[in-house]
């Protein structure tokens, strides 16, 4: 499955600059599954999305030297000459096997993800200094990896207990 979307985000725009707020999403998703035999089955899931962002924040009322205009809720508008970007990253691997051993089961679950965000703030959000916007900018960069390994008990119809036993560890 392939998605994209882009569209003008929330929609604030800025007094003081030409450039336009955006959103640009794309994403794809694939799976996989199997079953080689009746008591082994699995599947795997690729995820991967990308977002970029230009935006701006709103501002309500008048700018401190009064040489801006007066801005209201519904002008959904702002007052920075410089927009706030966004990039975000985000890829996410998940996989389960099972295996049917009489009346259990044992199953593996797995995961990994991948996580980052690139940002450029604005800070002169009411124009204090004409012609001039400084930034604040960062960076998140995270991954993340999970296993859980489970034996559990088949349901069957009649039956009073049932259980599961299973360890997960997480990084």
């Amino acid at each position: 499955m392939l998605f994209r979307s882009r569209n003008n985000g929330d929609g604030v725009r800025s007094v003081n600059s030409e450039v336009k707020p955006r959103t640009e999403t794309k994403a794809v998703r694939a799976s996989l599954a199997f079953a080689p035999t009746e008591d082994f089955t699995g599947d795997l899931v690729y995820q991967h999305l990308e977002k970029t962002q230009d935006a701006f924040t709103q501002f309500v009322g008048s700018d401190n030297a009064g040489s801006d205009p007066t801005l209201t809720y519904s002008d959904r508008a702002g007052l920075s000459e410089g927009a706030n970007h966004y990039t975000q990253k985000i890829d996410v691997v998940t996989g389960h096997a099972a295996w049917r051993l009489g009346g259990s089961t044992l199953s593996y679950i797995a995961s990994y993800g991948k996580f980052g965000l690139d940002m450029k703030l604005a800070n002169d959000q009411d124009n204090a200094v004409k012609n001039v916007e400084w930034y604040q900018t960062g960076y998140v960069d995270r991954t993340q990896t999970t296993h859980e390994l489970r034996l559990a008990s088949n349901q069957e119809p009649g039956k009073i207990l049932d259980y599961t036993l299973g360890i997960f560890y997480q990084w």
